[in-house]
């Protein structure tokens, strides 16, 4: 259910798919300007590096969106597993 509501907020806070995998993974990698094929995004996130920063704006930015806007309580439990979610992603460890 967490992880549904991860892609809720990201796909409502992105205006283009290259913004939506940014919060997903991590910053805007190099030639992801629309219009590209899916393909062609996800080639460009696997060559972007890591950003640590990126990764605390982005899950501030959607606990804000899920709790504030949508009124979703959110124990510290989810949080967290928010965050591991979100950080696996951008360290981009599968498990």
């Amino acid at each position: 259910m967490l992880q549904h509501l991860i892609y809720k907020a990201a796909f409502e806070l992105s205006e283009t798919r290259a913004e939506f995998l940014s919060f997903l993974f991590q910053e805007r990698a190099a030639g992801t300007g629309c219009p590209l094929q899916s393909e062609d995004l996800f080639e460009g996130y696997q060559k972007a590096v890591s950003d640590r920063e990126l990764y605390e704006r982005s899950l501030q930015t959607i606990i804000r969106l899920l709790t504030e806007q949508h009124h979703f309580t959110l124990t510290t439990s989810d949080t967290e597993s928010i965050g591991a979610s979100i950080e696996r992603s951008f360290l981009r460890d599968p498990t």
